[in-house]
C-alpha cells in the first residue's frame, strides 16, 4: 500500500532533528527543500541542511535557533516543533530507511515531471541527455543500511560459504574452468569474457558452454545482438544432437528423438532473445529479464550476452572508450541484481589476426573496460590449428586463481560441438585399451 508522502515529511524532518545524525547522514545528498509540500518544514530542512554541510553535526535547538534570522523563518520553526510533538518517538528502522527511499524517488521524479511538461508547454528546447542524466540519478538514489560482513564476528557464515560444493558452475570444460579461475561465480556477482578476432568461434564458445549449463540441469538466457533467434537454435541443435547442420533439416525425426530425450532427462531451461544491434541497453534487458521472471517464474544461472560492444549505454557517454566501460560495468551490476554471473565476448584488434597467443594490448574499443571483468580468456588459431580442427584460449585476467592458465578444444564444423580430450577419451577407455593390448602395440613400437 502506498504511503502518505505529505504526512511522512513530518517524520523525515523529526528524525533529522535527532542528535544521532546517522539518519541524516544517510539522505543529506538528496535532500532538498523542494521535496516537501510543507513550505514550513521545507525551510527549516534547508536551514538544517546549511548547518551540517559546514559543521558535519545536527544543530542543537539553540544553534538551530540562531540561524532563524528572519520572521518567516521563526513561524516556520514554531509551526515544525509543534508538527514534530505530536509523533511518535519510536520507528521501525527497515520501514523508515526503505518509505524515506520511496519519498526521495518519488518527489524527485514529480518534479522533474513537472520540469518536463513546464519546458514543454512554453515550447522551450529541452535537452533529452540531460532529462535522461537526471532520471538516472533518481533512479540510483539507495540507502544503504546493510553493515556488510563482520567477519570475526560471523566466522560461520565465512565458513558455511566456504564449505560450499556448489559455489561455483562448470563451463563443462575443465581445462577451461581453470583459465576462468575454477568457473563462474554461481552467485553471480562477476562477468566474464571471451576475447576473439572475428570468425575465430567466440560465439561458437559461448553456445557450448550453454549447452553444457544446460546438461548441468542449469537455466541460461542468450541475448544475441547479432545473430536471429532462430540461427543460434539451429547451431544449438547441432552441439546438443550431434546431428550436421547442413542436414539437419532432413532429418527432423532424428531432431525430435534426441530433444525429446533431453526434455525428459533434464529440468533446464535455454531462453535466446534477439536484439537489435545498438538497439538495447542493459537497462532494457534489465526490464526483458524482470517481464520474464513476473510470466514465467524462471530464474536464470547464467546470462549470456553475445557481445556487449554491441549494445548501448543507458546514458550517453563522451566518447568510444568510456561507452565501452560503462557498458560493462551495467552488465556487471545485472550480475549483481539477478544473482546470475554474465558472459561476454569482445572483439580483438587486427593485430591480433591470426597470432599465436594474443594478449590485452589486443583487445578493440577500450582498454579500460578489461578492468571490470572478473576473467578474462582470449581464443585464437594458427592456420596449423585450423587444418587440426582446434581452437586455443589463455587465461588473461583471472580475480580468482592464477592467469595464464591455457588449452585447446577440438571442434566439429559438421555440428559446431566442442571438445576437450578429456571429453573424447575418457580415463575408462585408456584403461580399457591398456588391458587389451601391450604398450608396445600400442605405440607400434614394433614396426
Amino acid at each position: 500500500m502506498p504511503i502518505d508522502l505529505n504526512f511522512f515529511e513530518n517524520i523525515i524532518i523529526q528524525q533529522c532533528l535527532k542528535k544521532d545524525n546517522i539518519y541524516l547522514a544517510s539522505i543529506i545528498d538528496y535532500l532538498d527543500k523542494d521535496l516537501f509540500k510543507n513550505k514550513d518544514v521545507g525551510a527549516i530542512i534547508d536551514v538544517i541542511k546549511t548547518f551540517y554541510n559546514e559543521r558535519d553535526s545536527v544543530p542543537s535547538l539553540t544553534e538551530l535557533k540562531t540561524r532563524i534570522n528572519t520572521l518567516a523563518l521563526k513561524e516556520s520553526l514554531k509551526k515544525t516543533i509543534d508538527i514534530v510533538k505530536k509523533l511518535d518517538k519510536d520507528h521501525n528502522e527497515v520501514e523508515l530507511v526503505s518509505n524515506t527511499e520511496h519519498f526521495l524517488k518519488q518527489r524527485k521524479y514529480e518534479i522533474l515531471t513537472e520540469k518536463i511538461i513546464d519546458k514543454k508547454s512554453s515550447e522551450k528546447i529541452f535537452d533529452l541527455d540531460e532529462i535522461q542524466k537526471e532520471s538516472e540519478k533518481i533512479h540510483a538514489i539507495s540507502l544503504i543500511d546493510n553493515f556488510g560482513l563482520d567477519y570475526f564476528g560471523e566466522t560461520e557464515k565465512v565458513v558455511e560459504y566456504l564449505e560450499r560444493k556448489d559455489s561455483v558452475i562448470s563451463t563443462g570444460y575443465k581445462s577451461l574452468d581453470d583459465a576462468f579461475g575454477g568457473g563462474f561465480q554461481a552467485e553471480g556477482k562477476a562477468i566474464y569474457d571471451i576475447g576473439g578476432e572475428t570468425n575465430v568461434g567466440k560465439s561458437i564458445f559461448l553456445a557450448n558452454i550453454a549447452v553444457n549449463l544446460i546438461l548441468q540441469n542449469k537455466k541460461v538466457l542468450i541475448i544475441s545482438p547479432e545473430m536471429s533467434e532462430m540461427r543460434y537454435a539451429k547451431r544449438i541443435s547441432g552441439i546438443l544432437t550431434g546431428l550436421a547442420l547442413s542436414t539437419i533439416g532432413d532429418n527432423i525425426e532424428d531432431f525430435k528423438h534426441e530433444i525429446s530425450k533431453y526434455k525428459e532427462k533434464y529440468k533446464s531451461n535455454l531462453y535466446i532473445k534477439e536484439v537489435p544491434t545498438k538497439g538495447v541497453s542493459a537497462r532494457n534487458i534489465y526490464t526483458y529479464i524482470k517481464k520474464l521472471k513476473n510470466k514465467k517464474n524462471v530464474k536464470f544461472d547464467l546470462i549470456c550476452i553475445d557481445g556487449h560492444s554491441l549494445l548501448k549505454p543507458s546514458v550517453v557517454q563522451a566518447s568510444k572508450h568510456s561507452e565501452l566501460q560503462f557498458i560493462v560495468q551495467e552488465c556487471r551490476g545485472l550480475s549483481y541484481v539477478f544473482n546470475a554471473p554474465i558472459l561476454t565476448v569482445a572483439q580483438l584488434n587486427r593485430g591480433s589476426h591470426r597470432t599465436s597467443n594474443p594478449g590485452l594490448d589486443n583487445m578493440a574499443g577500450s582498454w579500460d573496460q578489461l578492468a571490470d571483468f572478473d576473467a578474462h580468456v582470449n581464443i585464437w588459431q594458427t592456420d596449423e590449428d585450423r587444418e587440426s580442427d582446434i581452437i586455443r584460449f589463455s587465461g588473461k585476467k583471472v580475480r580468482d586463481g592464477s592467469k595464464g592458465k591455457d588449452g585447446y578444444l577440438h571442434i566439429d564444423y559438421d555440428t559446431l560441438k566442442l571438445t576437450e580430450d578429456s571429453e573424447i577419451l575418457s580415463n575408462e577407455d585408456v584403461s580399457s585399451i591398456m588391458s587389451e593390448n601391450s604398450l608396445e602395440d600400442i605405440l607400434n613400437l614394433n614396426n
